[in-house]
């Protein structure tokens, strides 16, 4: 459905931020096919600018009637790669090794061409030197009437001025099935990837959103989101002195009166978790949702896991929500006192569906 997939009229029918380009030729790397490429900035526009990116919005109206029955589903791919300093020697050659500015494809089902973000899936960030294929699929819920697939290149300050990834032969197609997903709704958390750059939606105690590869204390190699543009951190200034004392956490509460019907009748269950890694595994982030009663007191927690890990690290939970229920609340918490300790998450989710035991 994409509209100049490849480049080859330029960056035309894309909106552009960021001064991403099309071009033939970027530090050693040239088109997957044809005669261009995307790619981002070749000198920054303004001060300290992160990322470049291109996107397209495509009109799903045509579809409706099968989107609303649940039996719709994007599906997105294409080749991207990392430009690169070559380094010679007489009959030598070899590539410079730094930390490789990252692309990343990011597909949305939106409520219309310039509405509410109602699901997203990213490709992940790569940094291959080679072409890299990725594939992504994404089930539409009902109410979705526009797609918009997203390329953007996230530069690193130590791979030099320009900000190098490489996207070509881009795709965006719909898939309609015979069968019905298990969807509800869209994801019901605000702000889930701290993409507003503060804490809009979330009550937070020290969590900050922090924007993609700002330096916290002395990290001089500082954290990637997983996806975006932001991420959530908690802790203090790291390796530099301890983060704020006692449990660090950030919430959100999530009113279940549009889904009252369907506890009754079918069932409801929520998908819940994100993306979640610690810093040098010297603590740890935990993920829980609270579950509140028809009068507003806590029913239960049901505890999603815990992640030390210090690479993103995907947890994903589903359960059956009690009928009467009135209320969840998503939280996650972690102790980040200990000096250089830290934790981040990021694409949180909470997203309706029926429940596995529905007839549906």
């Amino acid at each position: 459905m994409l509209k100049n997939p490849g480049a080859e009229e330029g960056v035309s029918d894309w909106q552009i931020e960021g001064d991403g380009q099309a071009v033939g030729e970027r530090d050693n790397q040239t088109p997957h096919s044809g005669t261009a490429m995307f790619t981002g900035f070749r000198e920054a526009p303004e001060k300290d600018l992160r990322w470049s990116s291109g996107a397209q919005s495509i009109d799903l109206s045509e579809w409706a009637d099968l989107i609303d029955e649940g039996k719709c589903r994007l599906l997105a791919k294409g080749v991207m790669a990392t430009g690169y300093t070559l380094l010679t020697d007489e009959s030598q050659a070899s590539n410079k090794a730094r930390p490789y500015d990252e692309g990343e494809v990011i597909i949305e089902g939106l409520a219309g061409p310039s509405g509410q973000v109602l699901l997203r899936a990213s490709s992940g960030r790569r940094d291959t030197l080679g072409w890299h294929p990725f594939s992504i699929t994404l089930p539409l819920q009902a109410t979705t009437r526009a797609a918009r697939l997203t390329w953007m290149s996230h530069h690193k300050l130590l791979n030099g001025a320009s900000n190098d990834a490489v996207f070509d032969d881009l795709y965006l197609g719909i898939d309609c099935l015979g069968s019905s997903n298990a969807l509800l709704g869209p994801n019901l958390l605000q702000n889930p990837g701290a993409e507003s750059g503060d804490a809009q939606g979330w009550l937070s105690d020290t969590w900050q959103a922090l924007p993609d590869l700002e330096i916290i204390g002395f990290a001089l190699f500082p954290p990637l989101s997983y996806s975006g543009r932001a991420l959530w951190f908690a802790g203090g200034p790291l390796d530099m002195e301890p983060g704020p004392a006692g449990l660090s956490t950030i919430a959100q509460r999530i009113e279940l009166d549009a889904y009252f019907d369907t506890m009754d009748a079918d069932g409801l269950a929520l998908r819940w978790g994100g993306w979640l890694r610690s810093w040098a595994t010297k603590t740890h982030v935990t993920v829980a949702l609270e579950i509140y009663d028809g009068d507003g007191s806590l029913w239960g927690r049901v505890e999603g896991g815990e992640i030390h890990a210090p690479e993103w690290t995907h947890l994903e939970n589903l359960t059956h929500i009690p009928p009467g229920s009135s209320a969840v609340r998503l939280i996650l918490e972690a102790d980040v006192e200990l000096f250089g300790s830290g934790v981040f998450a990021d694409e949180l989710f909470v997203i309706p569906e029926n429940s596995p035991d529905s007839p549906l």
